[in-house]
C-alpha cells in the first residue's frame, strides 16, 4: 500500500489515508487500494 496505512487489531482493521502532501485527496491509486482492502 502506498496511499493507505493499515493497522490490524484483534477484531478490526484500521485504514488511514496517507497522502498528506495533497490533503489526502483521493486519486485512482487510493481507490484501487481501498477496493483491495475491502475484498
Amino acid at each position: 500500500m502506498t496511499t493507505l496505512i493499515l493497522r490490524e487489531g484483534a477484531d478490526r482493521l484500521h485504514v488511514e489515508l496517507n497522502r498528506p502532501d495533497v490533503r489526502n485527496a483521493i486519486n485512482d491509486d487510493m481507490v484501487d487500494e481501498l477496493h483491495a482492502v475491502c475484498t
